[in-house]
């Protein structure tokens, strides 16, 4: 997805109130503050997306450690989050986005429910805006990459992964 696409989406995730958005993985305080718009990811590489359930307000529940040893994060098998990993442009090399999420780990069936209902939603609603080829699968393309890849821009199938252009993927 393209950076303007991304942020159509966080925008979204806002609007249905059904999520909490953080921008980044380490924070300085146990309790971060959500980001309230789309404009406060421009320079982001992650956002942590907390499922909203009625027994758990977002807190991050672990430490970091070595050079992070000082601040806190969400710990991503235990806690109804889903980390969103943002792609990024370096000349004309698109990297890669992720949504990546841990189901069955979380301790309190309630949550753990609503959370494996609410990003299996997510990730499906996410996927039918984008298209996939054979070439490609499992990865998945927005329009405004494939337009990119029309002006001479290349992939990158996972960090430091194969790049493909739009011949390669289209088989042209």
């Amino acid at each position: 997805m393209t950076e303007e696409e991304i942020k159509i989406e966080v925008e979204e995730l806002i609007y249905l109130n059904l999520f909490v958005l953080f921008n980044a993985s380490f924070f300085n305080v146990e309790i971060p503050t959500p980001i309230a718009n789309s404009n406060e990811i421009k320079d982001s590489k992650r956002l942590i997306i907390w499922v909203k359930n009625e027994i758990a307000q977002p807190k991050c529940s672990t430490k970091g450690g070595g050079n992070y040893s000082n601040k806190f994060l969400f710990d991503s098998y235990y806690d109804p989050i889903i980390e969103f990993d943002i792609e990024h442009t370096i000349g004309n090399l698109i990297s890669p986005s992720r949504l990546f999420y841990k189901a069955g780990w979380i301790k309190d069936k309630v949550i753990r429910d609503v959370h494996n209902k609410a990003a299996g939603k997510l990730l499906r609603t996410i996927k039918k805006k984008l298209k996939t080829w054979d070439e490609i699968k499992p990865f998945y393309i927005s329009n405004g990459t494939m337009n990119l890849l029309d002006n001479g821009f290349e992939i990158e199938l996972g960090k430091g992964g194969m790049r493909l252009n739009k011949q390669e993927i289209s088989g042209t």
